[in-house]
C-alpha cells in the first residue's frame, strides 16, 4: 500500500516510453540470445545494445518491494549479464564469435 501512496501510476507519455523502451530492448534481447548461442559477431553488439536500452527504463520502476529471494535472483541475473559481456568482450571466448563457428 505504502508504494501506492508514493508513487503514482504511469500513464499518458510516460506509460508510451516505458513501452517503447521496453519493446526496443526486447527486439534486440531475443535475437541477440539466439545469435549468441550461435556465435554469431553480430550478436555481441546487440546484446551489449540491448542492455544498453534497457537501463534507462529502471527510473519509470519506481517503488517496487523484493523478497529476499527474488533479491538473490536479480542480482545474480546482473552480475551474469556482466559476466556474459565481458566472456564476449575480453576472453578466448572471443575469438570463437570472431571466427563465427
Amino acid at each position: 500500500e505504502y508504494a501506492y501512496e508514493v508513487e503514482p501510476e504511469i500513464e499518458g507519455v510516460a506509460l508510451f516510453v516505458v513501452a517503447v523502451f521496453g519493446l526496443i530492448s526486447l527486439l534486440l534481447a531475443v535475437p541477440s540470445f539466439i545469435g549468441l548461442l550461435l556465435f554469431k559477431n553480430w550478436a555481441r553488439p546487440v546484446y551489449l545494445a540491448a542492455f544498453v536500452v534497457f537501463l534507462p527504463l529502471y527510473p519509470f520502476l519506481g517503488v517496487t518491494v523484493y523478497s529476499g529471494v527474488s533479491q538473490i535472483f536479480y542480482d545474480l541475473s546482473v552480475m551474469a549479464s556482466g559476466a556474459i559481456l565481458a566472456l564476449l568482450y575480453f576472453s578466448p571466448v572471443s575469438e570463437w564469435y570472431k571466427k563465427g563457428i
